[in-house]
């Protein structure tokens, strides 16, 4: 079933997925815990 809702919120999921896919985010766990690494090291060297 298709409603304006649910197109909607399919339009929002497509274009949050495309900008993590242009970011550099991988779904995939190994890419995912590297991820979270990489936030916590800068976020350390930037005192955040």
């Amino acid at each position: 079933m298709t409603t304006p809702y649910t197109k909607k919120i399919q339009q929002k999921f497509e274009k949050v997925k495309s900008f993590l896919e242009q970011n550099g985010f991988n779904p995939s766990s190994e890419s995912l815990m590297q991820d979270i690494v990489s936030s916590e090291e800068y976020i350390a060297k930037n005192g955040l």
